[in-house]
């Protein structure tokens, strides 16, 4: 892997109280193992970003996210050529948010030590190409940026007295449609779950957290 760094971090007195860059994907290679987020300075120059401290990133090959640690969490589809993938910092959140294409993308990294943080980039095969920008116009509207009420989907389920209630649809495919190996418990939760899905009609939309 070769990694590279900004030569300054973000901040709120040079950046405002939202920093941001984009990346664009001009050619993924043969594997698209390329990750896109911050590091303080002196981060590896041959580890990806997110697997050492103190990084946090997202990789384009699996779609996992990285923090400090070289396991990531399943977060999305794996990246094509041509998007356009944001990282950011909310100073006031003390959070570290990622867009795909102009449009935020699942939940931030929370509870982060924002203070000399650099822009990270890391490429892991031959072949990779990426432009960076760190000026806008950007796809996502950085003016607009909110982390207040993130968008989650869910599933309204019917209930015999006629109560309609939520579920996550993230939670309901895990569950139903890919339930882990847990014991009794997790296979009722399961049969629970199938049997409404089965007797209710669906109607899928968008709640805030």
């Amino acid at each position: 892997a070769g990694t590279v760094q900004a030569a300054r971090p973000f901040s709120p007195e040079v950046d405002g109280p939202v920093a941001y860059y984009e990346v664009t994907i001009k050619r993924k290679g043969p594997t698209g193992a390329i990750g896109v987020g911050l590091a303080q300075a002196g981060y590896s120059k041959t580890k990806m970003p997110g697997w050492e401290p103190v990084s946090h990133a997202w990789h384009g090959d699996d779609g996992c996210t990285f923090s400090s640690c070289g396991t990531g969490a399943p977060f999305s589809q794996p990246w094509a050529e041509g998007d356009v993938i944001g990282c950011g910092i909310d100073f006031a959140k003390r959070a570290v948010f990622l867009t795909r294409n102009g449009t935020l993308q699942g939940a931030p990294f929370r509870g982060v030590d924002t203070q000399g943080l650099h822009a990270t980039l890391g490429c892991q095969t031959k072949g990779e190409s990426v432009s960076v920008h760190f000026e806008g116009p950007f796809l996502y509207d950085v003016a607009s940026h909110s982390l207040t009420q993130p968008l989650l989907p869910v599933h309204h389920l019917a209930y015999p007295d006629g109560s309609v209630r939520m579920v996550n649809l993230l939670v309901r495919e895990y569950v139903v449609a890919a339930p882990p190996e847990h014991g009794p418990y997790a296979d009722g939760v399961r049969r629970s779950l199938a049997h409404l899905l089965a007797h209710a009609p669906r109607h899928d939309a968008a709640a805030a957290a």
